[in-house]
């Protein structure tokens, strides 16, 4: 595990792996969304967790969550 290895044995990509690959806290899950807005009462703590349920979310979620981050950003 990457927790046993001593920091400075760590790559900055091992390290980014890392971050990318971990479980975060309830609070900062990912949550599905309908494509009116309304959580779905889905949500996703890890990679591994928002793949498994991106085939089984209805396609309009996905479509919600585009349309919103393109709006929000500019």
């Amino acid at each position: 595990m990457i927790n046993q290895i001593p920091e400075e044995n760590i790559s900055d990509q091992e390290k980014d792996a890392a971050t990318i690959l971990r479980v975060v806290l309830p609070e900062q899950s990912f949550n599905f969304m309908t494509e009116a807005g309304v959580y779905m009462g889905l949500s996703a703590n890890s990679l591994e967790d928002f793949r498994s349920k991106l085939e089984t979310i209805d396609v309009n979620s996905v479509a919600y969550h585009i349309t919103a981050a393109i709006s929000s950003a500019g």
